[in-house]
């Protein structure tokens, strides 16, 4: 076995992350397992959180946390990620937050959820 053969896994994960654009730190959060059963079942999404929403000025990590109309849970009207102060990680990105987003919107402004409701 050849003495550098303890490199190869690491080469190959940094290389899997280059060319596969979800597999990185900017396409993960971490949710508590309530929430995360929110967002699966498309009850909870977040919104990016403008100044004025006129001039769509964006506020650096900051969301709106959307949900439910008819919810009652008691979540904050919004969200701002941070890694800590001593980690530099990279935070969720705004475009893979906007996905999950724009389906939801569909899914509650179409009606389509009720069908999803009673489906899943």
């Amino acid at each position: 076995m050849p003495a550098d053969c303890h490199l190869s896994i690491p080469f190959l994960l940094c290389k899997h992350a280059l060319l596969n654009p979800f597999c990185r730190l900017e396409n993960i959060s971490t949710l508590a397992a309530h929430v995360h059963a929110l967002f699966d079942r498309l009850d909870l999404w977040l919104e990016e959180w403008y100044t004025v929403a006129r001039t769509r000025t964006r506020i650096q990590h900051k969301y709106r946390v959307r949900e439910d109309p008819a919810s009652i849970r008691p979540f904050p009207p919004a969200v701002t990620f941070t890694s800590g102060e001593s980690l530099s990680l990279p935070l969720p990105s705004p475009r893979y937050l906007d996905i999950p987003a724009a389906c939801c919107n569909l899914a509650w402004l179409s009606g389509v959820i009720n069908c999803i409701e009673t489906t899943f």
